[in-house]
Order: C-alpha cells, then structure tokens, then sequence
C-alpha cells in the first residue's frame, strides 16, 4: 500500500528525530505542542479580515501547527524509547490533543469570522462539535475497556 511505503520512506529520519527529543520530558513535549498550537491559533485568526486577506501569516500558521504535529507524535516516541511511559503521560497526551485541536478550529474559526465568511464558520463549528464528541465516544471506550479488562 501506498501508507506502507510512505510510513517505510519516513521511518529513518522519524526515528532520529524522536531519539534527539527522548532526551526531553515526553510530557514537555506534549505541552510544547499544545503552546505551539495556540501560536498557530494566533496566526490563522489574524491572517485576514474582510477585504484584507494576508496569506503569509496563514501559511506561517500552517508552518507552526505543523510544527507543533511533529511535537505531538513525538512524545509518545519518546517516551517508548525511554521506557518512561506512564497512564498520566497517556492521559496528558490525550487530553491535550483534544485541546489542540480545539486551539487549531478556533483559530480558523476567527479568521472566517473576520472575513465574514458564514458558510466556513459553520463548518468550522461543525467539525468542531464532531471532535468534541469522538474524544468524548474515545474516553468513554477507553474507560469501558479499564472496567472490562
């Protein structure tokens, strides 16, 4: 398949990249990503008003919330290299990931706001409320299968 080969291309410079980032806290860079997540936010929302679109600071936008994705994937990497995983680590990751992306579709929900674009802030707010409610439908599972197991 095409994700095996792209996951086989990508494995070597991944795997470097979380051995240099074991060397911080798992948990730091689950923060780390989160803050930089909120700079994104930043961006988006201020990337353009009515009439005054400005796509160099979206796409700096997109460049950080980029940034702050390898963050995210490192962590738990790091962690397993480390052999510093913990169920609080887990659940900070989680937790934070919701908020992350929460911070990304608030971000871009400004931004259509702005500039007055109706029909995108609905979307914004819809996909909003389906992360809402997967996080919700993952928790709930995660907690169902601690009971059960």
């Amino acid at each position: 398949m095409l994700t095996e080969r792209v996951g086989e291309a990508f494995a070597r410079p991944v795997d470097a990249l979380a051995r240099v980032l074991s060397r911080f806290s798992p948990d730091f860079l689950t923060l780390t990503g989160l803050i930089l997540n909120g700079v994104a936010c930043t961006l988006f929302a201020l990337s353009g008003s009515k009439g005054c679109p400005n796509p160099s600071l979206l796409r700096a936008g997109g460049a950080v919330a980029l940034a702050a994705a390898i963050f995210d994937m490192m962590d738990g990497r790091g962690a397993r290299l480390r052999g510093r995983e913990t169920t609080f680590g887990a659940f900070l990751d989680s937790t934070m990931d919701r908020y992350s992306d929460m911070v990304l579709y608030m971000g871009l929900m400004l931004l259509y706001a702005r500039m007055e674009k109706t029909p995108y802030l609905g979307g914004g707010v819809w996909q909003l409320h389906d992360l809402l409610l997967a996080g919700a439908g993952r928790e709930s599972d995660s907690a169902l299968h601690r009971r059960v197991s």
